[in-house]
Order: structure tokens, then C-alpha cells, then sequence
């Protein structure tokens, strides 16, 4: 009897365990993705941090969000030990806040993407186009005026970096600085191309 209660015991240790890491699985990102449930989970890495910081919002067209977006570049991930992980997190104090539009991934064939922990706003689907250096855009499933994100974290088989300015917006626009994959130019025709869609999805969404 006593052998049976262990091996209970020890079968249900071994189910939360397994639906522990089916749950910490980030979902893969092609450029060909249309609109999606964002389903994948991850976790912030705990050891190969590069850089981070944390930049305030600049308002770009009004209604801009107000507030400020943390990112941090680790070393390290599923693809390899000197690939690249980026980590975002968005806190917004005021103005509307639903879409962060990630720049600078428009050469990454595919990447993992998933959400950790963080705050309580929680992003809900994802999108990236074939279109050269269009943005990942993250949404909330709402407009918000205040709050903090859960993580983004961004798995890419890059081994640079650099800093660009990355979108936060819904009725208006703002940009913050943040780190992505280097990019050849810069980053000027990422961000460019990223204010561009900006707007005609921000017309889009009036119009519907």
C-alpha cells in the first residue's frame, strides 16, 4: 500500500513537472506569420546578460503613450551559446498603450518569441509580415492607460546587437530605444518602414 502512495505521489510530481515544461515552450515566429494567438511561454534568462536599460517614451504623434520601455540583450539560448535573447518590458502611465512594435528583426528568418511573468498586462497575439524590416508586433487584447507589461523574450540566431527605437502605440504613436538585432544601415530603414506600418495600422484601426 505504502509503495502505491509513493508511486502516486511520485506520477504526480512527474505530471506537473511535464505540463511545467510543455508550458515554458516558446512558440516559433517565421516572417511569413499573419496575425496570431500569442500562445508561447518562456522565461527571462537568469545567467549571460549583455546590456539592458530602461528609456522613457517620446511621443511621435499624439495621443502618444507616456511611460517608459525596459530591454536587455542576453547571450545564450535553444538556438546556440552565443546566440542572442531579447527581453522587453513596457510600463505605460498615460495615453492609450495596445501594440509594441519590436524593429530591427526584418533578416531573422525565424525567431522564438514568448511571455514571462512581469506585470498584468498580457499580450495576446503576434504578427510579422515578409515584408523587409517590418517590425513583430506585439498587442494587448485591449487599449490600456496605465500599467506594466509581462516580458516579451525574443529568442533570434543573431550574435550582435544594437540599439533602435521600437514603437508603443494605439491611437498615437511614441518611440523608445531599446536593443534588437543589428541591423545593415543602422536601423534607419527598419524604423522607417516600422513608423510607416505604424500609421496605416493606426488608420486601420480607426477606420474599422
Amino acid at each position: 500500500m505504502k509503495s502505491n502512495i509513493l508511486k502516486y505521489i511520485g506520477s504526480g510530481f512527474m505530471m506537473i513537472a511535464l505540463a511545467a515544461s510543455v508550458q515554458a515552450v516558446p512558440q516559433s515566429l517565421p516572417l511569413n506569420t499573419a496575425t496570431e494567438a500569442l500562445t508561447g511561454t518562456d522565461v527571462v534568462p537568469s545567467s549571460g546578460l549583455l546590456a539592458s536599460m530602461t528609456t522613457t517614451m517620446n511621443q511621435t504623434f499624439a495621443p502618444g503613450a507616456q511611460g517608459t520601455l525596459y530591454s536587455a540583450v542576453y547571450q545564450g539560448n535553444s538556438y546556440g551559446g552565443s546566440d542572442l535573447t531579447f527581453v522587453y518590458e513596457v510600463t505605460v502611465t498615460g495615453n492609450q498603450f495596445k501594440h509594441l512594435s519590436l524593429n530591427g528583426y526584418g533578416d531573422n528568418n525565424t525567431v522564438l518569441i514568448g511571455t514571462d511573468g512581469g506585470g498584468s498586462l498580457m499580450f495576446t497575439t503576434v504578427a510579422r509580415s515578409t515584408a523587409p524590416g517590418t517590425p513583430i508586433d506585439v498587442a494587448l487584447g485591449q487599449d490600456v492607460t496605465s500599467g506594466t507589461s509581462e516580458y516579451v523574450i525574443i529568442q533570434t540566431q543573431d550574435t550582435t546587437y544594437g540599439i533602435i527605437n521600437e514603437a508603443i502605440q494605439d491611437g498615437g504613436q511614441s518611440v523608445a530605444a531599446g536593443y534588437s538585432p543589428a541591423v545593415p544601415d543602422g536601423g534607419s530603414t527598419a524604423l522607417l518602414l516600422g513608423a510607416v506600418l505604424s500609421v496605416f495600422g493606426m488608420i486601420r484601426r480607426k477606420l474599422a
